[in-house]
């Protein structure tokens, strides 16, 4: 998903930076991170803002929204792929600190294949961290997408169920992580979770 679109919807871009913030307070100066669905690098843009030195790439699935990304930060690293049908680029040779997934796993078809690839890239003590929407509000998304709230595009490529603490936990212990970090924020209707491997 472009997360460079959030401007679809009257409360998006807020929704956005509010996730962002959550996710860049986390991660740590000087650390390697790779940002799965990375839209416009805004990611990137928070962590600078903040003073934080790092290493970073992203991915997303828009060729067009990459070019700009590489324009604007060229000593950073972009590829193209869509996590959802394709393995992760080649050319990610790197381990990583960490690992986003900011509200996109709800839109991931098989999160459990995705989780173990991403496992495989984490760096001893890594983390994968992710925000979603929290089951029971797909209502809320629904509606606000009609009306205007939300972006259209992203309700519409939502998974029917949002993740809960139980499912999430599930998940990371499917595929060879655990759930070390849970927490809920925006009123309770996001959800922020670290995951990190087995020992």
């Amino acid at each position: 998903m472009d997360k460079g679109q959030a401007a679809g919807g009257f409360f998006s871009p807020f929704l956005e930076r509010q996730r962002i913030q959550k996710v860049s307070k986390f991660i740590k100066t000087d650390s390697t991170i790779l940002d799965i669905g990375c839209g416009r690098a805004k990611l990137l843009t928070d962590l600078l803002a903040q003073g934080k030195i790092v290493s970073y790439t992203g991915i997303d699935i828009l060729n067009s929204i990459l070019e700009a990304n590489r324009s604007s930060f060229p000593n950073h690293s972009f590829y193209n792929s869509n996590v959802n049908s394709e393995q992760l680029p080649l050319e990610l040779k790197d381990k990583y600190d960490y690992i986003t997934l900011i509200a996109l796993i709800e839109h991931i078809e098989n999160a459990e294949q995705l989780l173990k690839h991403l496992s495989e890239k984490l760096n001893n003590n890594g983390a994968i961290i992710i925000t979603t929407p929290r089951r029971g509000f797909e209502w809320v998304h629904n509606l606000g997408a009609k009306i205007g709230l939300f972006n259209q595009d992203a309700a519409e490529e939502h998974n029917e169920v949002f993740p809960n603490k139980k499912s999430i936990a599930q998940l990371a212990s499917r595929s060879g992580l655990k759930l070390v970090t849970f927490r809920y924020f925006l009123g309770g209707a996001n959800q922020f979770a670290v995951l990190k491997k087995e020992e």
